[in-house]
């Protein structure tokens, strides 16, 4: 049972990095599009 909670706890983990990493890729995406226009 222990073992199966933290490979839960580990999942959420990576499912909340990844969604950090993410967010932050897209913004840096949009930022250089941006830089781009001017």
């Amino acid at each position: 049972m222990k073992g199966q909670e933290e490979r839960l706890l580990t999942n959420q983990t990576i499912e909340i990095m990844m969604k950090t990493v993410t967010t932050d890729f897209l913004k840096v995406k949009n930022r250089i599009r941006t830089n781009r226009k001017h």
